[in-house]
């Protein structure tokens, strides 16, 4: 298996590497950047500290939203 491996990887670096243009690094760019209302989420202040954040949900009259998981947050457990 190892030496599957290693053949991929010699062959891989073999190849010529594929040049990176300024204009088209702009336009990737400008396709991956998120818009301006794309992430609304960024813009609360979130809190982790359940006590800090019941008490300031209590001050402004808004519900509590926990967030929770178990494990890696990407899913890799």
């Amino acid at each position: 298996m190892l030496m599957k491996w290693i053949a991929a990887i010699v062959l891989l670096s073999l190849q010529d590497p594929v040049g990176v243009r300024p204009t088209s690094l702009e336009e990737t760019l400008a396709l991956v950047k998120a818009s301006p209302g794309e992430a609304r989420w960024d813009e609360i202040e979130w809190t982790t500290s359940l006590w800090e954040g019941r008490k300031r949900a209590a001050a402004e009259g808004k519900p509590l939203f926990i967030w929770a998981a178990n494990g890696n947050p990407i899913g890799m457990t």
